[in-house]
């Protein structure tokens, strides 16, 4: 925001994204009590989706009702829950290549489903990708009990490029990388933007205040009289 490169609206948008980002990874643990809250909101997002997609064909009330309710059951009882059953917990989407896949998800769906410009869709990319390498660095070194408050040394390996234990899953995260690389925005529009947005180098964004902390800006001196006579027309 400081720099000018997002409006306050898209701050807000952006700071959810990291926040989801820093959950992604354990949307392979079925267990776990904000993965199960994940999975819910993660269906009710598709659900409204599909609903916005569809209203331009289904204009009914009762029409949209049934395609949202479907797509909610479908996504959470079927997708998510073949999505857990699929996947081992702290595999392959604990990864390096599980954030970026994430992250080009979220450049693609802002850029072709929200109709967001390439520079903001990039920047929620960038968000997501942030938020879930955030988590992995933290389980790098230790293992955090949120709930309970506990934390351990972690002796498993969350910042990693290949699961071992399965190759095919592996293989999979780098095939859909390749698959979604044509859905993703345009990048030089972004780079463009961001080249005419970039704080200028010798004038960079304040990070702390140089004349002392919370002090109120100084009235202004008042004019000398023959100097207001002047320029009073």
């Amino acid at each position: 925001m400081l720099a000018g490169l997002a409006e306050n609206s898209a701050v807000i948008l952006l700071f959810g994204l990291g926040a989801l980002g820093s959950l992604l990874p354990d949307l392979d643990s079925d267990h776990s009590l904000p993965v199960q809250v994940s999975f819910t909101l993660g269906s009710i997002l598709l659900a409204f989706v599909a609903l916005f997609t569809a209203a331009s064909w289904f204009p009914t009330l009762a029409e949209l009702a049934v395609i949202w309710l479907a797509v909610f059951l479908l996504s959470r009882h079927l997708l998510f829950a073949a999505l857990s059953r699929l996947t081992t917990h702290r595999g392959i989407f604990h990864s390096i290549p599980a954030a970026l896949l994430f992250g080009c998800l979220t450049a693609a769906f802002l850029h072709w489903l929200w109709q967001k410009p390439p520079p903001l869709a990039w920047l929620g990319g960038l968000f997501v990708a942030g938020g879930y390498l955030t988590h992995l660095a933290l389980d790098e070194i230790y293992k955090v009990n949120l709930f309970g408050l506990r934390a351990r040394r972690n002796t498993s390996h969350a910042l990693k490029l290949w699961y071992a234990k399965s190759p095919e899953s592996s293989l999979g995260i780098y095939l859909a990388l390749v698959l979604c690389y044509p859905a993703l925005p345009a990048t030089e529009p972004a780079l463009q933007w961001l080249r005419e947005r970039a704080p200028a180098a010798d004038a960079p964004p304040l990070l702390a205040p140089a004349n002392g902390w919370f002090r109120l800006p100084a009235e202004p001196a008042a004019q000398p009289k023959a100097e207001a006579e002047a320029v009073t027309p």
